[in-house]
């Protein structure tokens, strides 16, 4: 229970309740089952917690004036395992990435719509189902399979960082 924020050890500050604005989304996602949540930045830089609970992903944003977060269900079509107990997800560039482990991959990008960029043309090299932690680092997306990894496309690449087509090159091939 340290922290060494600005050089020194001390007591690490409490953890403090969230006060969330009244709405449908907000009351659906707390008698739900707290499956996950993590942190997204959107592009223009506003931040976000987002938490699955009962297979529905919601996005919580700070309040500009005021101390009430808003709840949005950014659920759309796409839905998370309402009965697995934990979800993994990593921000990867602009993408959020969310895995319950059975089903494809929960892919958001796009804060106005809600789009879900998986590629469904090419079932091979896309975002494979993962089964634990993932990892977005030197412009790679690393998804775990059990007690492998495998790399996606860099980023900048030809094919972007939801492809998983370099994967054979990467020291050997294979995961």
């Amino acid at each position: 229970n340290v922290t060494f924020r600005g050089g020194y050890a001390k007591t690490r500050p409490s953890f403090e309740r969230i006060p969330l604005a009244t709405s449908d989304a907000a009351t659906a996602m707390l008698v739900a089952k707290f499956q996950g949540s993590g942190y997204y930045e959107e592009s223009n830089t506003v931040a976000h917690m987002i938490v699955v609970a009962g297979g529905k992903v919601y996005k919580l944003t700070p309040p500009a004036s005021g101390i009430n977060w808003t709840v949005a269900d950014i659920t759309g079509s796409v839905t998370v395992s309402a009965t697995r107990e934990r979800v993994h997800m990593i921000q990867a560039d602009e993408y959020l990435i969310i895995q319950d482990g059975t089903n494809s991959p929960y892919i958001y990008s796009d804060p106005a719509s809600g789009s879900w960029p998986q590629p469904a043309d090419d079932e091979l090299n896309r975002v494979p189902v993962g089964t634990g932690p993932m990892a977005y680092g030197n412009g790679r997306l690393w998804v775990a399979q059990g007690r492998n990894f495998v790399a996606g496309d860099i980023l900048g690449g030809t094919e972007g960082i939801l492809k998983f087509t370099e994967n054979t090159h990467l020291n050997g091939g294979g995961s």
